[in-house]
């Protein structure tokens, strides 16, 4: 039997563990797959998702015809109603009617992205909104008579004189514009005296006098803020918790809408000191933006 000597056994040791950390090289191939057949397993868009959606038109409010020594106390504003949380016909007013108007913009439609944002998902919930509204008024156009010399007069006893009536342009009848607080929210069709609400403080306007200054104005509405919602949700057995919801296509049921009111009424003649006579229509834009939920994603059939 052989014996080593410590100083061999030492360096056969070292030369072991030297030809251990030895590795031998080995190239690293990457596995292909057939992606013609290959089926994703994670969905491309999320179970729900929060958006906002932009919408835009005009229209016009046509203010009530006071008299000169009254002081409006019998006249209600003239309105234009939208809605905050119902996507699918925003414009309360006109509803499913089109104007074919140079002042209305199309009407009876959604928002952008309304319907793409449909084929992909059954439910849509309005958490939050806001409103920019501008106020333009128009010239008057008013009649006004007037004596010319007589064309035909001649010895045979026409008059020297004619009276004609020609338009001219005047400047339109101070108006105040602007829309309701919070307190008329959930009344679709409200008829109010203007003294009242100014009284009660349940509108916020501004005066409108010269059609080269338009007036804008902001309006904003939450979801969060609605201190009847869990109220209401209480008496409604047939709606889950917090479910303000409604399915693509169709409108939200009445008792959830809430509603914005724009509205316009003249100035007194005491306050204007101008005569009486028919106000002009006040064009109206109107830009809002919608904060939704998209919930419940459809299943996309895959081949």
């Amino acid at each position: 039997m052989v014996k080593y000597t410590a100083a061999q056994k030492k360096a056969y040791a070292k030369k072991m563990a030297k030809m251990r950390g030895k590795k031998k090289y080995k190239k690293n191939y990457k596995k292909r797959y057939n992606t013609s057949s290959m089926v994703i397993s994670k969905p491309l868009l999320p179970q729900t998702q929060k958006v906002a959606l932009r919408y835009t038109t005009r229209c016009t409010i046509t203010p009530a015809t006071i008299a000169s020594d009254l002081t409006d106390a019998a006249n209600n504003v003239a309105l234009q109603t939208f809605i905050w949380n119902n996507m699918n016909d925003p414009d309360y007013t006109h509803g499913s009617t089109f104007v074919n108007s140079h002042a209305d913009g199309a009407l009876n439609h959604q928002p952008r992205m309304y319907d793409q944002y449909g084929a992909f998902y059954n439910k849509i919930t309005c958490i939050g909104a806001k409103a920019k509204i501008t106020f333009l008024a128009r010239d008057r156009l008013i009649n006004a008579p007037h004596t010319e010399p007589d064309p035909n007069n001649d010895d045979m006893g026409h008059s020297d004189t004619v009276t004609l009536t020609s338009q001219i342009i005047a400047p339109p009848k101070p108006c105040y514009v602007g829309y309701f607080k919070s307190t008329h929210a959930d009344n679709a069709s409200p008829s109010e005296k203007y003294d009242n609400l100014n009284e009660k403080k349940e509108i916020v306007q501004r005066m409108l006098i010269d059609p080269d200054k338009p007036v804008t104005m902001y309006a904003k509405w939450s979801l969060n803020k609605e201190p009847s919602r869990k109220y209401n949700l209480q008496l409604e057995n047939a709606q889950m918790a917090d479910d303000w919801g409604a399915l693509f296509n169709q409108d939200l049921i009445v008792t959830q809408r809430r509603y914005l009111h724009l509205f316009a009424h003249p100035c007194s003649v005491q306050e204007t000191g101008t005569v009486s006579g028919a106000v002009t229509p006040i064009d109206v834009a109107v830009e809002m933006e919608y904060i939704c939920i998209l919930s419940d994603r459809k299943e996309v059939q895959q081949s």
